[in-house]
């Protein structure tokens, strides 16, 4: 249904053959696209399609210029992104959870990394017709950019000199800037974050999927704010 309300002209066909009758008239009343009664080749036995199949145009991703003039710093606001990150499930799974938790959008590297594809934009059950996924061809450029007009860049790490991530003011405008589970954030782009944070878990576990940190991180950047909770300084 997302797709279908926020981004109506990705849908060119309608594949509609559930027997479930109010999500039939649903989806018939928010379709302006052509729809069909039958599944497309392959789906039927899907459980996953639930009896409804859209045939989509690519995603578009927007450039950064065009992600800020959608998105301005303000108390609270979070952006994700990501270094490095090429497994397209969890691009997936990240936007679910950042659509979860009102994310304003995601920024992903052009090399090296996932983008969004109809495989990611399965898994992120409408989250990436939800949050506005940007491409750039420099992350740490735009991390930069984005500093310059009022933005918070807080990486993520697991080492000694990460700060607990429940200091953080939820207040603060954050890019939460998220990396790759094996080797974490690049060296470059670690050197343009203002701050870095870890999440400490149980000594038998110490490291979470990217995907569930974030949304456990989301988590904690959505609580109300706390006395003794602080902000760093540019």
């Amino acid at each position: 249904m997302a797709l279908l309300t926020l981004q109506p002209e990705r849908v060119r066909r309608v594949h509609l053959w559930s027997r479930d009758r109010a999500l039939c008239d649903t989806i018939i009343a928010a379709a302006t696209a052509e729809i069909v009664h039958t599944p497309p080749e392959g789906v039927a036995g899907d459980h996953l399609a639930q009896g409804v199949a859209l045939d989509v145009q690519p995603y578009d991703h927007l450039d950064l210029d065009a992600l800020c003039d959608r998105v301005e710093p303000r108390p609270g606001q979070i952006l994700l992104a990501l270094d490095s990150i090429t497994d397209t499930r969890n691009l997936g799974a990240i936007l679910r959870a950042a659509a979860f938790f009102g994310v304003a959008g995601a920024i992903v590297p052009q090399d090296r990394a996932a983008r969004v594809t109809p495989v990611a934009e399965r898994v992120a059950r409408g989250g990436a017709s939800m949050v506005p996924v940007a491409q750039v061809t420099n992350l740490a450029r735009s991390l930069g950019i984005l500093r310059d007009r009022g933005w918070w860049i807080v990486g993520t790490a697991l080492d000694e000199d990460a700060r607990d991530l429940w200091t953080l003011d939820p207040t603060m405008a954050i890019v939460l800037v998220l990396g790759a589970e094996d080797k974490g954030l690049r060296p470059l782009v670690r050197r343009h974050c203002d701050l870095v944070v870890a999440l400490s878990g149980s000594p038998a576990m110490q490291s979470l999927n990217v995907a569930s940190f974030t949304a456990t991180a989301l988590a904690i950047l959505r609580r109300p704010a706390a006395a003794g909770e602080v902000a760093g300084s540019h």
